[in-house]
């Protein structure tokens, strides 16, 4: 038996920590619980929206079953159900507060596309742990915005992420901004460091010699964190991989060294849109700090492009291999009321 979670409903409305509470969304205790000195088995009252009601219902919770409501900025807590309150409230234990999510601020710059693979892109970015997700227009965008259609596009992204956040149990939905040219996007990331790039053309560059300019995405990062020695590498790596990852690397010293943070450090990371960037547009990333890497030999279809590049990037970062948010605490606490 898994743990319901849910994603209290507020609607992303600037970066993680400033969210606007929906039309429907009623003064909630969840704040309360999360700001205050509640002792664990406290009883409190909760109004979390009517979409999470309604999800709930569904669910047919019944008394002393665990859930875990969030909301949506990275803070959550785990409750146990005791009984409905009305028609939009319902009454729970407070059981514990859940850690906080613990992820490199990855930022997905992806290139408009179908509205389907957009959809998938995002539900996948979601569950990995992409921070926030920036979608922009360029030469070889063929979807097309019509005019007056940017919110009700937006609105809709933000719901495929938060319905992704309560699937995977994520205690953070991404921010996701509005749609830029490729020019904003590089400038809203213009102090994120490293900036990865994903060319298809990178493969052939990489194969006409040792002097190419194209990386594999573990140099590419590696390049991009301005020279790292072994100390600083992400844990994910050790020092002995950094050599056969990216070999001009090895002689780098501790004075030009970038110390790598994998919990606070901003990176961002550029797909294109179907039909990938132009040779101009790649020059244009370079020229503005980004890493070009290659994906290897098979042109990847643009959502999958995007999530295995968002998973490999995490992964160099060292978000993957543990659960960032829920984890085994839940899973304890869980079997300790009944799982």
């Amino acid at each position: 038996m898994s743990i319901h979670h849910y994603i209290s409903d507020f609607l992303s409305s600037g970066p993680a920590g400033d969210l606007m509470p929906t039309d429907d969304l009623k003064c909630s205790s969840l704040d309360g619980c999360l700001n205050s000195n509640l002792a664990s088995d406290s009883v409190v009252e909760l109004t979390p929206g009517q979409r999470v009601i309604k999800h709930m219902r569904a669910a047919r919770l019944t008394s002393s079953e665990p859930f875990s409501l969030a909301d949506g900025c990275g803070r959550g807590c785990l409750f146990e159900f005791v009984r409905w309150q009305g028609q939009d409230r319902l009454i729970a234990k407070l059981i514990s507060i859940l850690k906080p999510e613990a992820l490199p601020h990855l930022t997905l710059c992806q290139g408009l596309t179908r509205a389907d693979h957009l959809d998938t892109i995002i539900r996948q970015a979601t569950e990995l742990g992409i921070w926030r997700i920036v979608v922009f227009v360029s030469s070889r965008t063929t979807a097309k915005l019509h005019p007056g259609k940017e919110n009700t596009k937006l609105r809709r992204w933000q719901r495929v992420a938060r319905a992704a956040a309560e699937q995977c149990g994520r205690l953070t939905v991404p921010y996701i901004e509005p749609v830029l040219s490729l020019d904003a996007a590089l400038a809203l990331t213009n102090a994120m460091r490293p900036r990865l790039c994903a060319w298809e053309e990178a493969w052939e560059e990489a194969c006409e010699g040792e002097n190419s300019k194209a990386l594999d995405l573990g140099s590419a990062l590696r390049r991009g964190i301005e020279r790292c020695n072994p100390a600083s590498v992400p844990p994910s790596m050790g020092p002995s991989e950094v050599t056969s990852l990216s070999p001009d690397l090895s002689d780098a010293t501790s004075s030009d060294a970038t110390s790598f943070d994998s919990t606070s450090s901003d990176a961002s990371l550029f797909i294109g849109p179907e039909g990938g960037f132009s040779p101009v547009e790649v020059e244009q990333l370079r020229t503005a700090g980004c890493q070009i890497f290659s994906l290897g030999a098979r042109i990847l279809r643009v959502d999958t492009a995007a999530a295995v590049a968002s998973a490999l990037a995490l992964y160099e970062m060292g978000a993957l291999g543990t659960h960032p948010d829920l984890g085994t605490h839940v899973d304890r606490q869980a079997s300790d009321h009944g799982r």
